[in-house]
């Protein structure tokens, strides 16, 4: 016959076999609840963020064309380190003449660039905060880089003049890499292994025009953050 030590024992025994098998579970849920990390994503339209710069041509690399370049903030507002991070453009809108935007069907969603080596993912230490590419603009519509890429105007059509090309790191099928002037909407979410998603979207105004300082350039396009395009 069992004795009041030997239930207690018994009970001691299942509570300690219970604590041990959801233990690791509950100190998981504490990491993702307290620990993980958070991925906020900001702009502005002005250095560093976006400056008047210049880039190399990829088959002359002597040959400098000036450019303007167009970047997004995203910082880690979590207390660990935020891994295997990507941003990846999801949709495009076009804007018509009335000003009704009209989301482009079927878009393969196609990572945007971190920086010229060909990174693909990036780790974010806690309150660290990183430019991510987003487009640019080269001054010379002629340029033996333009000549040497795909181009895939949006909207669909041929031109001689000037493009905001998307910063893209792959392009696996025939769809907008580049727009004309006219008026656009892109959906851009930050991935991560283990944080949440976070998206952002971006109303770009772009006239087709060049101009010599960022002060005057700000004016032929003004790229703003909205929360939907309608």
């Amino acid at each position: 016959m069992l004795t009041p030590t030997d239930w207690v024992l018994i009970g001691s025994t299942l509570f300690l076999g219970i604590i041990a098998i959801i233990a690791p579970y509950g100190a998981e849920l504490l990491k993702r609840s307290f620990l993980a990390p958070k991925l906020l994503i900001s702009f502005r339209q002005s250095p560093p963020i976006c400056r008047l710069a210049s880039r190399r041509s990829i088959s002359t690399p002597t040959s400098v064309v000036p450019s303007y370049e167009f970047h997004f903030q995203v910082k880690n507002r979590g207390k660990s380190q935020a891994r295997q991070v990507e941003a990846v453009l999801e949709d495009i809108w076009i804007y018509d003449t009335s000003g009704k935007p009209s989301r482009i069907k079927d878009f393969v969603s196609v990572k945007l660039r971190y920086d010229n080596e060909g990174t693909r993912f990036v780790d974010i230490n806690p309150e660290r905060q990183i430019l991510w590419n987003l487009g640019y603009i080269l001054s010379s519509p002629q340029h033996p880089w333009i000549r040497n890429e795909l181009l895939i105007n949006a909207p669909e059509g041929e031109e001689d003049g000037l493009r905001f090309f998307l910063d893209l790191l792959e392009r696996p099928f025939e769809q907008p890499n580049c727009f004309l002037p006219g008026i656009y909407g892109i959906k851009v979410v930050i991935y991560s292994e283990n944080a949440k998603p976070s998206e952002v979207n971006f109303k770009i105004v772009w006239s087709g025009n060049w101009k010599e300082t960022e002060k005057e350039m700000f004016q032929e396009i003004v790229i703003i953050k909205v929360k939907s395009f309608a």
